[in-house]
């Protein structure tokens, strides 16, 4: 016989709770009864429950075959006692009634209804008769009774699995792979039973299988042991690799193991059995969806919904598999599979801690690494590499995160024409990237399409001047600041001063490489030596005027060591001695005094492009011949001095005579030799300014 259940009001709900209609579902085949009730929805079996969404989030029902208050909390619905609960201040019970006509509801002390066991239903009806067909039975009695099973702690059900299977990825583990089912007691300690089972890998496309257990708990730990295909290379890993998982057998079947899995373990683990940083502890399912969020955040990923992290595929289309992708390929990076496993370790343990990896340096480190594979091309190998196992034709759009990862990370837009010409690096200047029409480039070697930004090492914080006389802005850098003796100041781009009716010393007498405007904004001015020392203020100078240039032999500058010319230098600073020079490069790397050759070791020279360790950004600019030609731009940097050749002999203890038609220079060869030749001052060259 059928019965219906009626589920009538006692009392109000405690404050807190909202007045709901509720309209009673019971099981197919039952008589629905329309009634209202306190806040409480009343269901004949968990099956009748709606799903657990955000429609239904902090609602309570009570099912009645187990006796049980449930209320929905972060999509599952989860017994309603405050330890299981996390964020909910109530507890509900049952209570049989003295008459036994049914049960009693009450949460936190007070009675919010009765659920009436129900008068028989009608009998069922009579199958239809087939050729060996039978009566139809009755139907099945709707009432339940306080002798039915109750579930007390929803976080310890003991089930029965027909079969577990699921997905092992990295990229895919590859067949002989081993895969381990730990038994978990229950969701609050998570402490390991002896049950524990194995199984093989027998496909290359990391998929397992267990075959039907009786197990303790719903909770069980998944642990995969063995070789991977790796998405960057797109070969067999160099090395076996070791992921867990945690997971909820209750509503699931099938459960993967991957990065997320692996590194949300500990960090679950801990919100559980030890609480949050207030104290607070988590249910799995809670502690679950927190570490997923802070891990993904790690790596500048929201997602707007929740997937569980064993759920999640690297051969799905989802953004939550994407984002598992993009995961696994930020951390592969190019290390192999021992270096990888250190990086899971130490971001692991950081997460379980804290909730965030601290780590900086290599946070920094893979943006960079990012950055290169995504503007040179690679994440489209990737992508390929994927495909090309065979294993499925979806991959999932990965690449939007790891662009995004390194933008975050560096604080870097996107290339638009609004910051055309901007340049961007690697930590260590290996590659530079300037933005051109909507794309980012990549530099290598010397070209006079670069912006100058190019050429300076994105490992210096640079400081800035403004020549007062143009506006023209400099980049400047203090080098070798605690040798005191020897720290000075300089200009990390060459000069570009170019007004001759400011300074007459300028006409005739500066140009830029190769007669090309543009190459100025990028390698400076090239000046002949009496434009570089201002030659027409030092003869105008009413106080001790100087005959300078070519042919004259500066009186004053070739007595007086140490002196400082300011030439064409801004207010403030001036032209560099033969002296400065000479330390700053001895400072640097030392020097060889014989035949006035230095050697550097500061490695400007990297394939041409001016970068070196200390930022002084030699750009090699090359030089202007006498006769009109240009040479040497793209390998050598040629620098003026302010010393006079006259002044040498009393510098070198060498023999040379004196040479009114020459000054002394600074040479930076494509070899990286530092050479101080005596040089035609109708030569045209670089001018550096140091300050004074």
């Amino acid at each position: 016989m059928k019965k219906k259940i009626a589920l009538r009001s006692v009392i109000p709900a405690q404050a807190g709770i909202s007045l709901l209609a509720l309209t009673l579902l019971v099981a197919c085949g039952d008589t629905v009864e329309n009634v209202y009730q306190t806040g409480l929805e009343a269901y004949a079996s968990e099956d009748d429950l709606p799903k657990c969404n955000k429609e239904h989030e902090n609602e309570l029902a009570f099912v009645k075959d187990a006796g049980v208050a449930l209320v929905c909390v972060d999509g599952d619905w989860v017994a309603t006692s405050p330890e299981s609960t996390g964020n909910v201040d109530f507890s509900c019970k049952t209570e049989e009634l003295k008459d036994k006509s049914g049960l009693k509801i009450v949460c936190n002390g007070d009675s919010i209804g009765v659920v009436l066991n129900g008068s028989d239903g009608k009998d069922g009806e009579k199958g239809d008769k087939g050729d060996d067909g039978v009566d139809g039975k009755d139907g099945e009695d709707a009432g339940m009774t306080q002798s039915d099973t109750t579930v007390n702690d929803s976080e310890k059900v003991a089930i029965s699995l027909d079969s577990l299977a699921g997905y092992t990825q990295k990229g895919p583990f590859l067949k002989g792979s081993t895969v381990y089912l730990y038994e978990l007691s229950d969701g609050r300690t998570l402490k390991q039973t002896n049950g524990n089972f194995t199984s093989k890998i027998t496909r290359d496309d990391g998929h397992y299988k267990f075959t039907a257990r009786d197990l303790v708990s719903q909770y069980a730990m998944l642990v995969v042991d063995g070789f991977y295909r790796n998405e960057v290379t797109g070969e067999k890993s160099d090395a076996s690799l070791r992921l867990t998982a945690l997971t909820d057998m209750r509503k699931r079947s099938s459960a993967n193991v991957n990065l997320l899995t692996h590194l949300e373990f500990d960090r679950v683990y801990q919100l559980v059995t030890r609480g949050d940083s207030t104290g607070k502890k988590l249910t799995v399912k809670q502690a679950k969806r927190q570490a997923q969020k802070e891990i993904l955040k790690q790596f500048h990923i929201e997602l707007d919904s929740t997937t569980d992290a064993e759920d999640m595929d690297v051969f799905g289309s989802s953004d939550a598999d994407a984002a598992l992708l993009a995961v696994s390929i930020l951390l592969q990076g190019d290390s192999g599979t021992t270096d990888l496993s250190v990086l899971l370790t130490e971001i692991s343990n950081d997460i379980a801690e804290y909730g965030e990896w601290r780590d900086s340096a290599k946070k920094a480190k893979i943006a960079d690494w990012a950055m290169v594979a995504d503007i040179d091309g690679r994440l489209a190998i990737f992508d390929t590499n994927v495909v090309n196992w065979g294993l499925s034709t979806t991959v999932p759009d990965f690449a939007k995160y790891v662009h995004n990862y390194w933008k975050e990370e560096k604080g870097i837009e996107d290339c638009t024409s609004a910051i055309d010409g901007k340049v961007i690096a690697t930590k260590d200047g290996k590659n530079r990237y300037y933005c051109s029409e909507n794309s980012w480039i990549k530099a290598t070697g010397w070209s006079w399409d670069y912006p100058k930004e190019i050429f300076l090492n994105p490992v210096i914080e640079y400081d800035t001047m403004i020549d007062p006389r143009d506006k023209k802005v400099y980049k400047i850098v203090t080098i070798a600041p605690e040798v005191s003796e020897y720290s000075k100041t300089w200009m990390a781009e060459n000069l570009n001063y170019a007004d001759s009716s400011k300074t007459p010393s300028l006409k005739g007498k500066s140009w830029c490489y190769a007669n090309v405007a543009k190459n100025c904004d990028v390698g400076g001015r090239l000046y002949t030596w009496a434009a570089a020392i201002d030659s027409v203020k030092l003869a105008t100078d009413a106080d001790n005027p100087q005959e300078c240039g070519y042919r004259k032999t500066c009186t004053m500058l070739s007595k007086v060591q140490g002196m400082k010319v300011r030439g064409i230098c801004p207010e403030g600073w001036h032209l560099p001695s033969w002296l400065e020079w000479n330390n700053l490069v001895a400072t640097l790397g030392g020097f060889n005094l014989t035949n006035k050759i230095l050697k550097s070791q500061v490695g400007w020279m990297d394939n041409a492009n001016g970068t070196d360790a200390f930022g002084f950004a030699a750009i090699p600019a090359g030089y202007r011949y006498y006769g009109g030609g240009f040479y040497d731009g793209s390998s050598n940097a040629w620098f003026w001095s302010s010393t006079d050749d006259d002044t040498m002999n009393s510098i070198t203890s060498t023999d040379e005579k004196d040479n009114p038609n020459h000054a002394m220079s600074m040479q930076l060869t494509y070899n990286e030799l530092a050479h101080q030749p005596d040089t035609d001052k109708n030569y045209a060259l670089s001018v550096r300014c140091v300050k004074d």
